[in-house]
């Protein structure tokens, strides 16, 4: 009996070890980034001030408004495809809005998916267009140098 009991035991433990390393690796995004929060949204036109900026964005709505205003490192799958890119969530619009590197394509009334894998910084508030373009342009090299992308 004893021994059945052992191997039982060790049985639901490899069930267990293997549930775990089966969700940590669904999580595991392009170069093994791991995704914290994931959305899924249809891109719809926001006030077109980042774009003002010379930075556009792409925003989908945010189910979950419990965390503060915040500008993550993240990737954008749209199409099959995974891009980098820097997202922030408007905690006043409860929306999430992805700048995508290297990406120029028209997306509106596209489904894409954003996975926030880590904090940059915490929301700010600009006095200038040029204040915030600065700022913008400092937290896109952030984001290139997080991953590692040549200028």
């Amino acid at each position: 009996m004893k021994f059945v009991k052992k191997n039982l035991f060790f049985s639901i433990l490899l069930n267990i070890i293997f549930a775990i390393f089966c969700i940590s690796f669904y999580f595991k995004i392009d170069n093994n980034f791991s995704c914290k929060i994931k959305q899924t949204g249809i891109v719809s036109e926001g006030k077109k001030i980042a774009r003002a900026t010379g930075f556009p964005t792409a925003n989908i709505p945010y189910i979950n408004n419990s965390m503060d205003a915040l500008v993550f490192y993240s990737t954008i799958k749209y199409n099959g495809k995974i891009y980098k890119g820097a997202t922030f969530y408007n905690k006043q619009r409860n929306i999430l809005e992805s700048h995508i590197l290297d990406f120029n394509k028209d997306i509106y009334g596209k489904e894409i998916e954003i996975c926030l894998i880590e904090k940059v910084r915490d929301e700010m508030k600009f006095k200038s267009k040029e204040e915030a373009e600065n700022q913008f342009k400092k937290d896109i090299q952030d984001v290139k140098k997080f991953f590692k992308i040549k200028n």
